[in-house]
């Protein structure tokens, strides 16, 4: 994802951007799809679960926990 694009200011930019990153992939497959994945991510991060892979990248827990919070702030704007 570009660090150029402020979701803020650029929604449609972002919004295609994200888009762009499914390729071909129907957006709500892949969605249906997430539970699984990151079940399936905890699983083979084993006892690595709070390795960061490089210093600024996160790890698979802060990863998990981003998405989680992202539902979080999605469910209230719905409401």
């Amino acid at each position: 994802m570009s660090p150029t694009v402020d979701p803020v200011t650029s929604p449609r930019v972002y919004r295609q951007m994200l888009l762009d990153l499914l390729g071909t992939d129907d957006p709500a497959g892949v969605q249906a799809a997430t539970t699984r994945t990151l079940r399936q991510l905890v699983d083979e991060a084993g006892a690595d679960l709070r390795t960061r892979p490089q210093a600024l990248e996160w790890s698979v827990l802060e990863c998990i926990g981003h998405i989680s919070d992202a539902e979080i702030v999605s469910s209230a704007r719905y409401r």
